[in-house]
């Protein structure tokens, strides 16, 4: 059957966006502690923060919050070609 061993998942991709963001921010905030590159620790939170719904009968809690600074954007993007890649 042709065609059928080219699929990849795309929880693959997801993994490899959330592994490439935390190692790109990782480094990031190491890297920043040089005063020289104190910009590489600038970040900016972008998403939805933490909210409840209270029902009574349960309380439903959801948000979402990226924290994204220059090398967390690098490896989000090292994430997308290594997928590719694979």
């Amino acid at each position: 059957m042709k065609g059928y061993h080219n699929y990849k998942s795309p929880w693959l991709l997801v993994i490899f966006l959330i592994i490439g963001g935390i190692i790109g921010t990782i480094i990031g905030d190491a890297l920043g502690t040089i005063p020289s590159l104190a910009i590489l620790k600038e970040a900016k939170t972008i998403g939805i923060p933490a909210t409840s719904l209270d029902l009574h009968v349960f309380t439903v809690s959801f948000g979402l919050l990226l924290k994204l600074n220059l090398l967390g954007v690098v490896g989000l993007l090292l994430g997308v070609l290594a997928y590719r890649r694979v």
